[in-house]
């Protein structure tokens, strides 16, 4: 199960409104914005080779991730301080009309779960369903008779108002296809944290993305540096590291895409290393026989390139100057600025950790 970290995003001064159970606003405080611009790199390790734009993309439909609008402003702050890219926020999928997908040069996918590309208007009505049925089935304050009479009646007004709005599904499977043509045609794609919680049914997006999400047993971490000289991986100077976020796992699952004959992965949990470190750590929770846990990776996709990082849950990654620099990189890579090698890397089961300082 998920879990909510409310008190994470009122410390880094996050100001949400919340609709059916999920924030749908922030205002990020002017001190965070300050804390992001000082951890942000200086420059883009690559100069562009025209000016970039940066679609970020955040309507999650499945658990809304507090720190969803803490990560848009990082990437978008993050762009206008290095001249990377100018990025453009919206949690609305018409924007994956090809017609306006295509002056994009990547996408930052941040942590979308479910059917993100359900037509706004559908997923707008879908929340408010929600948030009364959420108030109905309460049951550690159930309403009283009447209140329960006037929240169905509710609830059965929206319906009538979901089922005379245009048609959902032919929208959302434009908008699928037209993300597919795009990566495949030669764009980018950058997933964060939740962008392989969601659409599991959708098998081509999985493959894309390189996994599925299976759990997230492990916080505090050691980190192995699986490829020491990748230019994604600059910002750890060659070395492994410790951290303390959400860490997801791709475990047994049907379909699960993830394989390291697929995509070639830069940062991966140090087992040993964090055993080492907590010995209550128990590889076994992940569910992976061969304990393979992946953080982040690069891969391919038709003419494309695909960006992934697990790491995003906890507020403070959006102030931590490494992993800032790590997502940038990995942005670079994936609009095609910064150059670097995409070919998957078998496993070495005998690998060094690299460190973890």
């Amino acid at each position: 199960m998920h879990s909510v970290r409310v008190g994470w995003a009122a410390a880094a001064g996050i100001v949400l409104a919340a609709w059916g159970g999920r924030p749908a606003a922030a205002e990020i405080a002017k001190a965070v914005e300050e804390k992001i611009l000082a951890a942000a790199p200086e420059k883009a390790t690559a100069k562009p080779a025209k000016p970039r734009k940066l679609l970020v993309f955040t309507q999650a439909l499945g658990f809304y991730h507090s720190s969803i609008p803490l990560a848009a402003r990082a990437v978008e702050l993050m762009g206008q301080k290095t001249g990377a890219y100018t990025a453009t926020v919206t949690d609305d999928p018409a924007v994956f009309d090809p017609a306006t997908l295509g002056q994009y040069d990547a996408i930052f996918q941040d942590q979308c779960t479910g059917e993100m590309l359900t037509p706004k208007d559908h997923a707008d009505v879908r929340k408010e369903i929600g948030k009364l049925n959420g108030r109905l089935n309460d049951k550690k304050k159930p309403p009283t008779p009447e209140e329960a009479e006037s929240l169905r009646k509710q609830i059965d007004e929206l319906k009538k108002r979901q089922a005379s709005l245009p048609p959902a599904q032919p929208r959302e499977e434009a908008y699928k296809k037209a993300l597919l043509d795009f990566v495949a045609g030669g764009k980018g794609l950058i997933g964060c944290h939740a962008a392989t919680d969601c659409y599991y049914n959708w098998k081509e997006y999985g493959e894309m993305i390189g996994g599925y999400f299976t759990g997230h047993p492990y916080y505090p971490i050691v980190v192995r540096n699986d490829d020491p000289d990748h230019p994604v991986n600059a910002a750890f100077g060659g070395q492994g590291f410790s951290i303390t976020d959400e860490i997801y796992v791709f475990g047994p699952r049907n379909p699960q895409p993830y394989s390291r004959e697929k995509q070639r992965v830069l940062l991966s949990i140090d087992v040993p290393a964090t055993q080492a470190k907590d010995p209550k750590f128990d590889p076994k929770a992940g569910k992976r026989e061969d304990a393979d846990y992946a953080i982040s990776w690069v891969k391919t996709h038709g003419q494309g390139r695909v960006f992934y990082c697990s790491f995003g849950h906890q507020d403070h990654i959006w102030t931590n100057p490494a992993i800032l620099k790590h997502y940038l990189d990995g942005i670079q890579w994936a609009i095609g600025d910064l150059k670097g090698d995409a070919t998957p890397v078998p496993r070495k089961t005998d690998a060094p950790s690299g460190g973890g300082k």
